[in-house]
């Protein structure tokens, strides 16, 4: 249960920072007037 436990908290860290670098990307291509596709992930 402690290995699960550690392992939700690893992936849930990775994600956050996945999630922040992806919002930066977004930023980057507004400022750069890229226009992004959405793809259906998000609403």
């Amino acid at each position: 249960m402690a290995l699960l436990q550690k392992d939700n908290a690893r992936l849930t860290l990775r994600l956050a920072r996945a999630e922040a670098i992806i919002g930066i990307q977004k930023k980057v291509a507004e400022l750069l007037g890229i226009p992004l596709v959405p793809n259906g992930d998000e609403p």
